[in-house]
């Protein structure tokens, strides 16, 4: 198991992680601290995702370049997966078949991850004014998109309502759940959720700290909400 997400791996399982380095080192250029011949714009492709410019300065990464088109690929290549019916196949070809980001870029494919792109940015713009409600030290933001948009979303709001905990759910993105992602508050989010909702597994309370979130059943969401004002 290779992954920079706070290990939760089964009992008996060989787990590489970068939980508590700093920064927590994202699984693509933890794949080449194991494989280092691996090319390191592979690994700053998906660094950069998590990390922004600063994956530039990972070791794993040392020599990924040139750093503009390994940018511009970055949010092409992420937003198929965000959308219900995105073009991923298409994403990962451009990344297998390519040595070079640039030779990525300038393939003929490329279109569609820029409708995409194009596409999820659309929706975001439409579901980030969806107005807060705050109770207490939450603030919870809540709409209806196919899309996976919740994750930015909550970090584009944790930037405007420090310090409070914000949470955004969505009630479209996969039927019969709703699924939602928390930021900003203060110290252990995956914590403060479980201890909201005990003794619940499955997709919940995973992923890191200070970003997590999950996907519940409807009553389940709705129990934690109501134990999160309690608090």
């Amino acid at each position: 198991m290779i992954d920079h997400h706070a290990p939760e791996a089964p009992l008996g399982s060989l787990t590489v992680s970068s939980y508590g380095e700093q920064p927590e080192v994202p699984t693509a250029a933890l794949m080449r601290r194991l494989i280092p011949e691996a090319p390191a714009w592979l690994a700053a492709v998906g660094a950069h995702g998590d990390l922004g410019d600063t994956a530039f300065a990972l070791p794993e990464c040392a020599g990924a370049a040139p750093k503009t088109a390994i940018r511009e690929l970055v949010s092409l290549v992420n937003a198929p997966r965000r959308l219900p019916d995105g073009p991923v196949r298409t994403a990962l070809a451009l990344l297998v078949e390519h040595d070079q980001p640039k030779a990525a870029l300038a393939d003929s494919r490329i279109g569609e991850l820029r409708e995409a792109k194009q596409a999820w940015r659309s929706e975001f713009n439409r579901v980030v004014r969806t107005a807060p409600r705050v109770s207490g030290d939450v603030a919870l933001i809540r709409f209806d998109s196919r899309a996976q948009v919740h994750p930015l979303v909550a970090t584009t709001w944790a930037r405007r309502l420090t310090p409070r905990m914000v949470l955004v759910a969505n009630d479209g993105y996969l039927p019969g759940r709703v699924n939602f992602a928390v930021r900003g508050g203060e110290g252990n989010l995956r914590r403060r959720l479980r201890e909201a909702l005990p003794g619940v597994g499955g997709e919940f309370a995973h992923g890191h700290d200070r970003a997590t979130g999950g996907s519940l059943a409807p009553e389940d969401f709705e129990r934690l909400l109501e134990n999160l004002d309690r608090r």
